[in-house]
């Protein structure tokens, strides 16, 4: 079956059932279901977002009995709008790990769902625990890790550095196998503390959005290393992507620097509590390859949230990128893990920051926010520091970044 027939038989199966696509495509009960003949019709399709979905209660968003809905997923929020419910079905998503690893052990977790990671490992053959992260008690769910056997952890990237303070207390960092993490993009100061912390590990990323049934959407083309710390994905099978041109609302081509909005649909040929047609993700992704050499679709890096890591202000945007880049420049100095709060004077036309780094032992934190005003670009010919002195923009303040390992974490928060 050709890919064009699956979305074709997709959008037929989604008008014909339920009221969810029908509410959506402003469609009268009686209409025919919708069909395709074309990529190009295709494109006609509206997109879905995720407050389109919001006005749909959750059994009408349902093609499925309840009984047979697994679990229920929810989003995570941290954008500020009302988190998400979402029905799901599938939880044998994480085949792909046998390409990589073959697991023989015990693993530690901090990801949802928690029956799902010991569903992957006995379905694979291993019968082994997994012992679920408490991360308000992790020296103790690390000592049952560590009794069980551990050689594996699946993790949200902001729990990890709680595994890894108390994995190398405990003495066990070089015996982990496999790490996969997911949540948020993987800084590099974040995969060297998980390189130097597991030396003899596989380290990998995941792409997943909680809206979607069959995340993770984005699998990894091959493991991070030191060299090519940022994780390139591709497509999971039976997932179709587009790459959305956020100015013109319209998908492009994908090639090899373009810059736009994740699209994603879930073409799963088996019944789905809710397949996801034309979803936007509201993740901004440059495209790395246009066809991967290992797995034949184009692949992609996630550079951030468009709502919230990209942000307008006075001649230019703030990009949590580019604040990233920058203090990789001063790696001897300060982690590139930071928060930028954002305060903003409409009345004025100006704006405060205030970024929390992490710092070095001896630090000046004084002298190196300087250094990064100047370095910080904040349009194609200006930088933070050109800001300051058109009067747009205050001078950036610092402070330490306190972790909080309980909830996922923001890069910049305006007020």
């Amino acid at each position: 079956m050709t890919q064009l027939q699956q979305l074709n038989d997709l959008l037929a199966y989604a008008t014909a059932h339920g009221r969810a696509y029908r509410r959506i495509y402003g469609m009268d009960k009686d209409a025919p279901v919708l069909t395709i003949g074309s990529f190009s019709e295709w494109q006609d399709i509206p997109l879905l977002s995720k407050s389109d979905l919001l006005g749909i209660p959750l059994a009408e968003r349902s093609f499925l009995p309840m009984s047979e809905v697994d679990y229920i997923a929810a989003s995570s929020g941290t954008t500020g709008t009302l988190p998400l419910f979402s029905p799901r079905t599938h939880v044998l998503e994480y085949e792909f790990r046998h390409d990589i690893f073959r697991f023989s052990g015990a693993a530690l977790s901090s990801k949802l769902v928690p029956h799902q990671q010991e569903l992957f490992l006995s379905a694979g053959g291993v019968p082994a625990p997994v012992v679920i992260l408490d991360p308000r008690n992790p020296a103790v769910s690390v000592r049952l890790a560590q009794d069980a056997g551990v050689e594996s952890i699946f993790a949200f990237l902001y729990h990890m550095p709680l595994i890894i303070e108390h994995m190398v207390r405990a003495g066990i960092g070089e015996q982990i196998r496999f790490v996969e993490v997911a949540g948020h993009t993987c800084s590099r100061s974040m995969f060297d503390a998980m390189r130097s912390a597991f030396p003899h590990a596989i380290i990998i990323s995941t792409y997943g959005i909680s809206e979607v049934e069959r995340s993770p959407v984005g699998l990894p083309c091959t493991a991070m290393t030191e060299e090519h710390h940022e994780q390139h994905y591709h497509a999971k099978p039976d997932c179709y992507l587009e790459l959305l041109d956020v100015e013109s609302g319209r998908c492009i081509a994908p090639e090899i620097g373009y810059e736009g909005e994740l699209v994603v649909t879930s073409h799963t040929t088996e019944p789905a509590a809710f397949p996801m047609i034309r979803y936007r993700t509201g993740d901004k992704v440059r495209v790395t390859d246009t066809k991967c050499a290992a797995h034949g679709d184009w692949s992609f890096s996630v550079l951030g949230r468009l709502e919230t890591d990209f942000i307008k202000i006075p001649g230019g945007a703030l990009n949590a990128h580019e604040i990233e880049r920058v203090l990789r420049m001063h790696s001897d100095t300060v982690s590139d893990v930071f928060e930028a709060h954002l305060y903003e004077d409409t009345a004025a036309d100006r704006v405060r920051l205030v970024l929390h780094l992490q710092p070095h032992p001896g630090a000046d934190l004084k002298s190196l926010v300087t250094e990064i005003s100047d370095q910080l670009r904040i349009g194609p010919d200006s930088t933070y520091a050109d800001r300051v002195r058109a009067g747009h923009c205050s001078p950036i303040e610092p402070v330490v970044l306190a972790h909080d390992p309980l909830r996922k974490p923001k890069r910049i928060i305006r007020h």
